[in-house]
């Protein structure tokens, strides 16, 4: 699996940016144009946070709270 993917239910913690220290799970993986990039591609997640709040995070921008085994 390449190190950028994670499975949905991970749990991540946003580490930059509006929502920077809030948790949740990922829902899926996603490459979409982002506000940063408007013209570039970028890897990065859909995560529900714990707010119930959906929010797309770039994937340098989220970290892994466990890791599965």
């Amino acid at each position: 699996m390449k190190t950028w993917m994670r499975r949905r239910g991970d749990r991540v913690t946003i580490a930059t940016g509006k929502y920077a220290g809030q948790t949740g799970m990922v829902e899926r993986n996603v490459y979409r144009r982002t506000v940063d990039l408007p013209d570039e591609r970028a890897k990065g997640h859909h995560v529900m946070l714990d707010s119930e709040e959906l929010v797309t995070a770039r994937c340098e921008r989220s970290k892994a709270n466990e890791t599965r085994p």
